[in-house]
């Protein structure tokens, strides 16, 4: 292969080898340029980079609730409700026990 230096914009190739898909393209100037690498994700990637920034531009929003219910065990005020919590296990062991 033999490479001719042209100037700041680029390289002038007189032999060149290589794959199209790998090789560099010699424009209508003859200037060499460089091929641009590219990448493809897939749509369940890209789904999940949305998700990711979105997650990250919220911000804690429950943080106030957390930092009271702490507030609350560590006083030993906290009581959940507890028919709510019973429901809560039993509609869990139901939909465990169903596979959904």
């Amino acid at each position: 292969m033999k490479i001719h230096f042209i100037g700041k914009n680029g390289l002038k190739v007189s032999d060149l080898k290589g794959t199209p898909s790998n090789r560099p393209q010699k424009l209508q100037d003859g200037v060499l340029r460089a091929p641009q690498d590219r990448v493809c994700l897939s749509e369940e990637v890209q789904r999940m980079l949305e998700l990711e920034r979105a997650l990250a531009s919220s911000g804690d929003v429950r943080s106030e609730r957390v930092e009271t219910l702490q507030r609350q065990i560590a006083e030993g005020k906290y009581e959940p409700d507890r028919e709510e919590v019973a429901m809560k296990m039993l509609s869990q062991l139901l939909r465990d026990s169903t596979g959904e």
